[in-house]
């Protein structure tokens, strides 16, 4: 097995052991707490607020098809054909 292989493994091994082990949020953010050191990113996931882990994605803006987001490509449109 791979080393990054056995990592995964081995932490979602963790992760359902905590799950099954404790009924409510609380306990399993306790659980993780116990299982990794402070700065671990791993306990980070469990400890991270609501609003950062579930963020409320921006209002849609008000106006039309032709919105599009920052990271869309604004609508193709065909070059004028010359005869």
């Amino acid at each position: 097995m791979s080393d990054l292989r056995t990592y995964l493994k081995e932490y979602v091994d963790t992760i359902n052991n905590i799950l099954d082990t404790n009924e409510n949020d609380q306990a399993i953010i306790e659980a993780a707490e116990r299982e990794w050191i402070r700065k671990d990113h791993r306990r980070l996931v469990f400890t991270a607020s609501n609003d950062y882990r579930f963020p409320t994605p921006p209002p849609k803006k008000a106006g039309g098809s032709d919105i599009h987001s920052p990271n869309e490509l604004p609508p193709q449109t065909s070059p004028p054909v010359n005869n």
